[in-house]
């Protein structure tokens, strides 16, 4: 930490420094997601739930002891954010006092249960965190019927990506199962979020700020889709509103492009981003074309990266050149 940093932490209250077990920077990507929720915080911004459907008869204490072994387990899970001193900074606190919401919904007919988890699922986004109080997750269990329950977990982005959170599933089913049975599963005892942090800090940050002004050298912004909004020109701002959209591929046509990208040595990935490539090249008229991706920011970094619980991620920009002339297959490749 900076030296006004250090300070800063000397004059919190005694009992504050007492809670908090360690203390590092924040990611970049971690400053930027924060940065747009406090902007608007009951937008729901970075607001994640996973909501799942659970055919048994739970055991609702073991799954909260499964979840409280996991906060133990994992350090990102007990951090706040303090934006107070000069340079943000987290905080790993040594107990936080997990959120359980529990509700019996059986008595209701379907379409009420439906309209009360839709109703509880904007409040909660709505509800957003205080980034300075831990933890910045909260769990919500439903009772359907006997062998129906909905379980959500909301958290916020900063605090893990979605490879963290399939680590994260299969831990707490493995807890899960051990406290119904009274078997511990062996775990082995992860990596914590600050590794990553101090590899990422050793890094030289000057050598990518000159690699990325020479691979977007010659543009300035990214590629408009290019499609008037007539009815964005109507809407007050702050007044956000917003469409959605979804396409199924069928099983048939996902075959095929799996089967066609395999005999070509390429991706889905890749016909996904070549699409969307072609798709702005269409609408914009221009051929070069850039946009954001998302990294995993695991595979390379550094060994056990892999089983870190946290935010490793990275957006990054593309850029293709679409070529009218070439053959759709040869310009993927």
């Amino acid at each position: 930490l900076l030296i006004s940093d250090k300070i800063g932490v000397c004059h919190r209250a005694f009992g504050d420094i007492m809670q908090v077990e360690d203390s590092y920077p924040l990611s970049p990507l971690q400053h930027g997601m924060l940065v747009h929720s406090m902007t608007d915080p009951r937008s729901g911004t970075y607001v994640q739930q996973l909501i799942c459907t659970l055919t048994e008869d739970l055991n609702i204490s073991a799954f909260q002891n499964a979840w409280r072994q996991i906060v133990t387990r994992h350090a990102i899970f007990r951090t706040s954010f303090d934006w107070k001193l000069a340079t943000p900074h987290q905080d790993v606190h040594r107990e936080v006092e997990l959120p359980f919401l529990q509700q019996d919904w059986s008595g209701l007919s379907e379409e009420q249960q439906t309209e009360l988890l839709e109703a509880f699922l904007r409040r909660d986004r709505q509800r957003g965190f205080e980034f300075d109080q831990p933890p910045l997750l909260r769990h919500a269990i439903f009772r359907f019927a006997s062998a129906d329950y909905r379980w959500v977990w909301t958290s916020h982005h900063a605090l893990l990506d979605g490879r963290s959170r399939l680590l994260v599933l299969k831990e707490l089913f493995l807890l899960y199962e051990g406290f119904c049975t009274g078997v511990t599963p062996r775990l082995e005892n992860p990596l914590p979020y600050r590794h990553y942090l101090d590899w990422l800090y050793r890094q030289d940050f000057s050598a990518s700020e000159r690699y990325w002004r020479e691979r977007l050298s010659g543009l300035a912004s990214s590629t408009p889709v290019g499609i008037q909004r007539r009815l964005a020109m109507r809407v007050k701002p702050g007044d956000r509103r917003y469409g959605e959209q979804e396409l199924r591929f069928s099983e048939d046509l996902t075959g095929q492009l799996t089967e066609v990208a395999q005999r070509n040595d390429l991706t889905p990935n890749t016909f996904l981003q070549g699409a969307w490539a072609l798709l702005l090249s269409r609408y914009s008229g221009e051929r070069d074309i850039v946009f954001g991706a998302t990294r995993a920011g695991r595979h390379g970094t550094f060994p056990g990266a892999e089983s870190i619980v946290g935010l490793l991620l990275n957006t990054v920009p593309v850029r293709i050149d679409v070529d009218p002339r070439s053959l759709v297959l040869d310009w993927l490749k």
